[in-house]
């Protein structure tokens, strides 16, 4: 089974992404995302996300991706964990500098190119965030 969610490409004036780099795998950066909630719409799951892992609070939605983009985990924890995740990617700007508040997700963050993005990303994920930058144009 496949866990749905959300995913943020976060994009500046300069050609930049803003990455994360991950606390469990600290030479890997990634883009914020998380699963839908009880109740939640895909959108209301892009902003909780957000705040809850970055406190970015004011963004701009350019577009959204009119379709999932998915990947499989190369390893499952035990029987109960899904064997991938299926995501709606959405195109945003930040409205205002923020400050990014350290979590047991992310440790620090970096404005990067998207081909060093792809570089960074943990290998599973690589493709599906591709063909999200090639969906917006990206690349």
């Amino acid at each position: 089974m496949f866990r749905k969610g959300a995913v943020a490409i976060i994009t500046n004036d300069k050609g930049k992404v803003l990455a994360f780099q991950r606390r469990d795998y600290q030479t890997t950066y990634q883009l914020p995302q998380g699963g839908i909630g009880k109740n939640e719409d895909i959108k209301e799951t892009l902003l909780r996300e957000l705040n809850e892992e970055t406190g970015i609070e004011d963004i701009t939605i350019i577009k959204k991706c009119d379709k999932e983009i998915c990947y499989k985990k190369p390893f499952k924890k035990d029987n109960n964990e899904y064997e991938g995740q299926c995501h709606i990617y959405f195109l945003c700007k930040l409205n205002n500098e923020w400050k990014f508040k350290k979590n047991n997700e992310f440790i620090s963050f970096k404005w990067m190119s998207f081909d060093e993005l792809l570089n960074k990303l943990p290998p599973f994920k690589k493709d599906a965030v591709k063909k999200a930058f090639i969906y917006f144009n990206l690349i």
